[in-house]
Parts: C-alpha cells; sequence; structure tokens
C-alpha cells in the first residue's frame, strides 16, 4: 500500500505539473479574455439572479415544458455551494500554507479570479445542452461533451470518474477531516463514521427533494457564517492585516528566497500548491458544479 501511494503521488504531481495546472491557467486565462471579464463585469446581474430579482430571466423555461422537480437558480446555488464552501476553504487553505508556503495562498487568489470564468463557462455550457427528462432536467459536462466529440466514449468516461469521486473521494476527504476534528471529543473513529454515514444516508435517499431542502436550509446559514468569521478575524487582527498580505505577495515570487538561490523552486512549489487547493475550493474546470447548474 505504501508503494501504490508513492506511485499515486509521483503521477500526481506529473500531471498537475505538467497537464492540469497548465491547462487550468492558460484556459482560465483565455476564457477570461475571451469572455471580456465577465466574472467582474457582470456579478451584480449574477445576484440578481440568485436573489430572484430578474424574474424574466428567470423564466429561461416556459411553465408547460418545465420539468417537475426542476430547481430554481437559488436552489442550484446552494447545492453548488454546499461543495465549495466546506473543507477546500479550510482545511485546504491550512494544507497550502503547510506543503507550499505562504505564497500559495496568493495563487489561490488567482485561480479564484480565472477559476470564476471557467465555471461560468461550463456552467452555460450545461445550460445550453441540458436534457429534459420528464422528472427533471439532466446536464453535465457528459453532455455537452457529446457536442465537441463525434463519439460517446469520452461522455461515458467523465461520468464514471465523477461518479467515483463524488462517490468515494470527496466524501471521503470531508468524513475524515470532520473525524480528526472529532477525535479529542470521540475517540473512537468508526463512531463518528456511522454517525456521518447515517445522516448521509437519510439526506441522499430522500431524493433530490430532501437535497434541495437541506442545501436551501443550511447552506444560506453557513455562507454568512463562513464570511462573518473571516471578517472578525481580519478587524482582530487589522494591525497585522496589510504586512500579512504584503509578506503573502512577496512569498508568491519568492523575493526572499532570491538570496538563497531556490526561488524557481519555491515559486513552482508555491503555485502548484496554490493551483490544487484553489481547484479543491472552487471546482473550477473539474466538471462537478455544471451538473448542479443544469
Amino acid at each position: 500500500m505504501d508503494a501504490f501511494s508513492l506511485i499515486v503521488r509521483d503521477v500526481g504531481v506529473w500531471l498537475w505539473t505538467y497537464i492540469f495546472g497548465v491547462a487550468l491557467v492558460v484556459g482560465g486565462i483565455y476564457l477570461t479574455i475571451k469572455m471580456k471579464f465577465v466574472q467582474f463585469t457582470t456579478f451584480s446581474d449574477s445576484f440578481r439572479l440568485i436573489v430572484g430579482k430578474d424574474r424574466e430571466a428567470n423564466q429561461n423555461v416556459s411553465e408547460a415544458n418545465k420539468p417537475q422537480n426542476s430547481l430554481s437558480v437559488f436552489q442550484s446555488f446552494c447545492i453548488a455551494e454546499a461543495s465549495r464552501v466546506s473543507t477546500g476553504n479550510v482545511v485546504g487553505v491550512a494544507a497550502a500554507i503547510l506543503m507550499g508556503g505562504p505564497g500559495s495562498i496568493f495563487w489561490m487568489w488567482m485561480m479564484a479570479f480565472i477559476g470564476a470564468c471557467t465555471g461560468f463557462v461550463e456552467s452555460t455550457l450545461a445550460q445550453i445542452y441540458k436534457e429534459n427528462h420528464g422528472d427533471r432536467f439532466m446536464g453535465g459536462p457528459m453532455y455537452y461533451f457529446q457536442r465537441a466529440f463525434k463519439n460517446k466514449a469520452p461522455c461515458y468516461v467523465i461520468a464514471i470518474i465523477i461518479a467515483f469521486v463524488y462517490g468515494f473521494v470527496f466524501n471521503s476527504i470531508h468524513s475524515n477531516t470532520i473525524t480528526d476534528l472529532f477525535q479529542a471529543y470521540v475517540p473512537h473513529r468508526i463512531v463518528v463514521g456511522i454517525a456521518i454515514a447515517a445522516l448521509y444516508a437519510f439526506i441522499i435517499f430522500g431524493g433530490l427533494k430532501r437535497i434541495v431542502q437541506m442545501a436551501v436550509g443550511i447552506m444560506p446559514f453557513v455562507i454568512i457564517f463562513y464570511l462573518l468569521v473571516c471578517i472578525g478575524v481580519i478587524l482582530l487582527n487589522i494591525p497585522l492585516f496589510i504586512s500579512t498580505m504584503g509578506y503573502i505577495v512577496r512569498a508568491a515570487f519568492g523575493y526572499e528566497q532570491v538570496a538563497g538561490g531556490a526561488v524557481g523552486f519555491y515559486i513552482g512549489h508555491a503555485v502548484q500548491q496554490g493551483l490544487r487547493r484553489g481547484l479543491f475550493s472552487n471546482e473550477a474546470g473539474l466538471g462537478t458544479v455544471p451538473i448542479a447548474a443544469a
């Protein structure tokens, strides 16, 4: 198992260094320029849609043709944010600093800026090429990939990968994090694991309706609480805020490592960790959020 873990680690490093990292950055910058910085210029429009102010734009499908279990913009937003505002935003940041130094935070910011456009494009594609299956809309990369490829093999591959990642990888990371946090109070990890599994089962086996109810009932408070805590931490440490921002920027470009001759390695490691944790945090380009968007 140790040997297998090392192989997975080495393959992951190679993929992130030469394929995923390059594709995410270059693709995100290209889309940002091509879409004329849509993540900034249409931010107010996005907010109006989420809160339901723009009723006409929300009615993009007539009521007669709308599936019985279709979701509103706000409901889709809550489901998507349930995976974004979670472990990646808390534990992921700490892991990025630990493994890539404070400079990785800067590259997480950059990933958030360009990733916002990537997320917009993939969610828009999901909207355009979604299909009405009677009781609900179905969509995502496995659907709009059919328009890009002549055969359906890539669609099956992406569907299997997403099912595996959501079924085993993401849930395992979140469950392990929760278990670690409770270990001081509940020494037996199996007890916490069973409780988490029971809660998951209650939500998932309740169908789409219960998943939506839980997301809409919980996520607005989670997001507000998360933002208030972040703002509170900044305000309590306001004397250190400016110097910390400067330190992050200097570390991102290796200014303090120039004298030691390790600037190339340090910047590369910071960028790599920032991109990794940034993707895990906002899921831009991962292909999972468009499913909820559709």
